[in-house]
């Protein structure tokens, strides 16, 4: 996987190709082809993995990496939009289609937060759309508006999506005051915990300082750890981590010059894989359960 993320994105670069969206094809591809050649259960045992397990596995480093390498102060510059985009753009967008699916697309049988649910899912900004953009180059601003509301507006559909979720699941009727008070709950603590974890984190990687190992470490162990903990008490893990990037993107001076060259490759290489192996994988099993 290793040689093969590498090896694919450097073919793709020089053909000016994006690398994301060869990725799903070869995953499509790949599916059938396991879906013609392999009888065996292999593919079962991955479409039955839990959601939760590979979210749990990859989103902590892709979200980290992704705000890490943001410079702040155009973040901070540019929040008005990002903000404006992320929420405002998300409802408008997230109200618009569950209407359109209950009213006008024959989706009557469906209750109202049925079509809720896949209005949250559809909304959000497609990270393949914004990793196709960013490979061709797109100007500076303009990137870091299309990361930061794709983060931001991803992290508010997973809590939306989670919320609504239970309430159709567990067949409840709608309670807005407790759908509001969840809502809070898990912004409100993820951004707390996220801001706690950050300055404790720049507290302590001073005191590992020339040490390039070790602060890598740190800055890789902390984001997970501070998901596994927020979804532990009902925050959002992933505006956790998105402030704790943003503290640490206004902080590089904490780590020192050598673990910093060294973390960015580092990083680079996560991401890179990261990437490859949930593209990849969400393709191939999509073209192979559809193919069943």
């Amino acid at each position: 996987m290793f040689d093969s993320s590498s090896l694919f994105k450097t073919i793709f670069a020089s053909l000016r190709v994006p690398y994301t969206g060869l990725i799903i094809f070869l995953g499509f591809i790949g599916g059938i082809l396991f879906n013609i050649f392999t009888k065996n259960d292999t593919f079962l045992t991955i479409t039955t993995s839990s959601p939760d397990l590979l979210v749990g596995i990859f989103l902590p480093a892709l979200v980290f990496e992704s705000v890490y390498r943001t410079e702040y102060h155009a973040f901070m510059k540019s929040l008005y939009s990002i903000l404006l985009f992320s929420i405002v753009g998300y409802f408008i967008s997230l109200f618009s289609i569950s209407t359109l699916n209950k009213y006008l697309f024959l989706f009557q049988q469906w209750t109202f937060l049925q079509c809720l649910i896949l209005g949250i899912i559809l909304s959000p900004t497609r990270p393949i759309t914004l990793m196709c953009q960013a490979d061709y180059g797109k100007t500076k601003r303009l990137s870091i508006i299309l990361e930061g509301e794709a983060v931001i507006n991803n992290s508010l559909a997973i809590i939306l999506f989670n919320a609504i979720k239970n309430l159709v699941i567990n067949n409840q009727s709608w309670h807005t005051i407790k759908f509001f008070k969840t809502t809070a709950i898990a912004i409100i603590g993820g951004i707390g915990f996220g801001g706690i974890a950050g300055i404790l984190e720049i507290i302590c990687l001073p005191y590992f300082y020339d040490d390039p190992i070790s602060e890598v470490t740190i800055t890789t162990a902390i984001p997970y750890m501070l998901y596994w903990l927020c979804e532990q008490v009902y925050s959002s893990g992933i505006i956790a981590i998105v402030v704790l990037g943003l503290i640490l993107s206004n902080h590089k001076t904490a780590i020192s010059s050598e673990a910093a060259s060294f973390m960015e490759k580092f990083w680079d290489m996560l991401a890179l894989i990261g990437n490859t192996i949930i593209y990849l994988l969400a393709a191939l099993v999509f073209k192979y359960i559809h193919s069943i």
